[in-house]
């Protein structure tokens, strides 16, 4: 037995939400104790409902803060949530579990190949105009994101990099911390300051760019085998991260954009509409079913001493099919 905390980011997201918890209970894995947290940015009467559906509930704790990003969540709970379980788990809302080995997977593959963390690597090169991570902050030196969607690593890692760099997005959502708790490291914005760049960063990037400046850590990410399809100019949704995950993406955002029909298209709003109206079990797989695959984000392996994603190899690729199935 071992234990992990899965803490879902929520920000004005209920039926995700719902879904979200429906799922991470109904594929609870025997060998792993698991708690929820809730890591709920919404306005006050939205905390209101979360809190009358499951505040009590043992398996869950709820944990409400100012809305800043998907990263302060990591940050602050982080500091202040008190985790005792060995291994933590971050997803956004809007990405469940869909296999009943999805947790125990990642888990397996840090104990035997010591990765700090396993997770998903997003890539819309070649999709949208959105770059990859690394290229996007290529200025800043060579690093290795994993996204905050679905991520896997030891609590302590978790830690590190939240207290040395933190989760949070850079400058202003930064700012809006306000005094609350700070960061023992100053390293990007040192490089920010000295190449004369605004130190943007999305969430999660500053902490693994910090990793991957200071530490030799290898880190395992999913392939994307499958999607619903493509916003015009948002990239991907729908992913299904190696038949363990699927992400819808956008659960919120997609209100941000001015035109919604030019920038996420007919599609993305037919779905939307749907799972407004309630996402079940039935709408759930009808998504599933409606998947096209996709072949051009494979596993990746990032290197930590050498700094390069190189080739998975057949043994590991074989070992993830063994555990697929037992």
């Amino acid at each position: 037995m071992t234990s992990c905390t899965i803490i879902v980011y929520h920000y004005e997201s209920l039926p995700f939400l719902r879904a979200c918890i429906r799922q991470i209970r109904k594929y609870k894995h025997p060998e792993i104790e698991q708690h929820i947290i809730i890591a709920d940015q919404s306005s006050e009467l939205t905390q209101i409902t979360i809190n009358a559906e499951y505040e009590g509930d043992s398996d869950i704790t709820i944990v409400q803060m100012k809305s800043i990003c998907s990263g302060y969540s990591i940050d602050y709970i982080m500091r202040f949530g008190d985790i005792k379980t060995e291994y933590t788990c971050t997803m956004d809302v809007d990405a469940f579990p869909i296999h009943p080995n999805w947790i125990y997977i990642p888990i397996k593959l840090i104990e035997e190949y010591g990765f700090s963390f396993v997770g998903h690597h997003p890539d819309e090169s070649g999709v949208t105009q959105w770059k990859r991570f690394e290229d996007a902050y290529s200025q800043y030196g060579k690093f290795f994101h994993v996204a905050q969607a679905f991520r896997v690593g030891y609590t302590k890692n978790f830690k590190e990099l939240a207290l040395k760099a933190g989760f949070t997005r850079s400058v202003d959502s930064r700012n809006k911390i306000d005094g609350l708790f700070g960061f023992e490291s100053n390293q990007w914005m040192e490089i920010a300051n000295k190449k004369g760049l605004d130190g943007y960063a999305d969430s999660s990037v500053i902490a693994h760019w910090w990793e991957d400046q200071n530490k030799e850590n290898n880190k395992f990410t999913f392939a994307e085998t499958a999607c619903l399809g493509i916003a015009p100019t948002e990239g991907r949704y729908g992913r299904v991260i190696d038949d363990l995950v699927f992400h819808f993406m956008f659960s919120y955002n997609y209100l941000q954009v001015a035109d919604k029909q030019k920038s996420m298209g007919q599609n993305f709003l037919y779905w939307i509409e749907k799972i407004n109206a309630g996402l079940t079990d039935e709408l759930i797989n009808e998504m599933l079913s409606a998947t096209i695959p996709v072949y051009d984000v494979p596993r990746l392996l990032w290197d930590g001493k050498n700094k390069t994603t190189i080739p998975v190899d057949k043994a590991l690729n074989e070992k993830i099919t063994k555990l697929k199935s037992t």
